[in-house]
């Protein structure tokens, strides 16, 4: 009886992350999608303002 529970709790965990995965999470980009992003302006402004929210936490984090 134990291990009938255990098994459920198990497959009902994969079923939530299966949903989750299909329904919830965007699509990934595809690698022309990536290398079209990557050689793009929209990428250095994005790492600017990365680097520039990082130099900000770094402040703050003794």
């Amino acid at each position: 009886m134990r291990v009938l529970q255990i098994v459920t709790g198990v497959v009902g965990v994969v079923v939530v992350a299966m949903a989750i995965n299909a329904f919830v999470l965007p699509p990934l980009p595809t690698p022309e999608e990536i290398s079209a992003y990557m050689n793009s302006p929209q990428y250095l402004i994005d790492r600017a303002a990365a680097f520039r929210a990082a130099e900000e936490r770094a402040k703050y984090n003794f």
